[in-house]
């Protein structure tokens, strides 16, 4: 049987709270945040990815949301540029990205709920920054 497709609102309400984690971690401040969180929104609208089927809805919003944040903020104003081959060293990112693992099959597959599963991708956001902080603090040693 056919789960019926998701409404935007429903989107919003599902995956905001990560994506604008996500946003946050890539832009200077919090309004830019916000605006890079609206016009991904937007986007999913006007591409009308609501009707089209993904193997992993969740990828395809990171990849979104990331493309959004390049789009309008110049490379001086990104606080972390993350690119999709930084995610290659990160356990759960990859699956989601690379492997088009669902968030829901993941989490059934490691026993976690939703809310744990986006904690570990928020988490692996935080290792990432961090390790490019300390590539770069290695830099200039």
């Amino acid at each position: 049987m056919n789960r019926p497709l998701p409404t935007l609102e429903n989107l919003y309400n599902t995956y905001s709270p990560m994506l604008y984690g996500i946003a946050l971690e890539i832009s200077p401040a919090q309004k830019e945040a916000e605006e890079i969180l609206i016009s991904t929104f937007h986007e999913i609208y006007k591409q009308n990815l609501l009707q089209q089927a993904h193997p992993s809805l969740c990828a395809t919003l990171i990849k979104l949301i990331i493309r959004t944040a390049h789009e309008q903020l110049n490379s001086t104003q990104l606080k972390n540029n993350f690119t999709l081959k930084q995610f290659e060293s990160t356990p759960l990112l990859h699956k989601l990205l690379f492997e088009q693992i669902s968030l829901e099959k993941y989490g059934e597959e490691n026993e976690l709920t939703r809310a744990e599963v986006v904690k570990r991708i928020q988490e692996e956001f935080i290792l990432l920054r961090n390790l490019k902080e300390k590539d770069v603090a290695y830099l200039f040693q």
